[in-house]
């Protein structure tokens, strides 16, 4: 089982919103490490429920034999109905020897 142990904020100014923070993992386990991770995102309401933003995160190594990881990402919130938003985002992963994309999408329940 992994413990994350995030301190956030965010500052919001007119149609923008600045974001980020970071944690520390716990993450237990025969060849694993506890790790930093970091995040900084901006996000721009489009108006009609969308918002596009842009985001940096990076990761310490979490295993013996990994590397820390850098990631880029585009990404949107759409308000569906009542408390639901669906989530995308995608964009480029960095570490020392290669690269990759990854991508998500979510539902997010506001409450």
């Amino acid at each position: 089982m992994r413990l994350l142990l995030p301190m956030w904020g965010q500052q919001d100014a007119g149609k923008w919103s600045l974001f980020g923070g970071g944690g520390y993992e716990i993450n237990p386990g025969a060849g694993q490490r506890n790790f930093w991770q970091a995040g900084l995102a901006v996000t721009r309401d489009m108006g009609r429920g969308v918002s596009l933003g842009g985001e940096i995160t990076h990761q310490g190594r979490d295993a013996d034999d990994a590397e820390a990881e850098t990631a880029l990402g585009l990404g949107s919130i759409i308000h569906l109905r009542g408390p639901f938003s669906l989530l995308v985002s995608g964009g480029p992963t960095f570490t020392r020897s290669t690269s990759g994309f990854r991508a998500y999408s979510a539902l997010g329940i506001a409450f």
